[in-house]
């Protein structure tokens, strides 16, 4: 890794030569690809967690109860900010 491509320049006033240098080497590592890829167990072990939180997190039973009137709600308010803003456009309306 040349020093154009080197951190540890921008690291010196924060944090000793010691760590920029480790921090270099990884960054030289990754730059590399000398990183094993994740094994297929693990990859598989990590999906089945991630869709288990999110089907936890995402239940239907946390759906908001009238989910169409707060739609509703935000949809007409929205079009009232519209409707004042082209009053206030064609000079006919409230001038904010």
């Amino acid at each position: 890794m040349n020093d154009a491509r080197r951190i540890s320049p921008e690291l010196r006033p924060y944090v000793d030569r010691g760590e920029a240098d480790e921090l270099d080497g990884l960054g030289r590592r990754l730059y590399d690809g000398h990183v094993a890829p994740p094994r297929p167990a693990f990859k598989g072990q990590l999906r089945n967690r991630l869709v288990e939180l999110e089907r936890r997190q995402l239940g239907a039973s946390e759906r908001p109860q009238r989910l169409w009137l707060a739609i509703a709600s935000f949809a007409g308010a929205g079009l009232a900010l519209l409707g004042i803003a082209a009053l206030a456009a064609t000079g006919s309306g409230p001038v904010f």
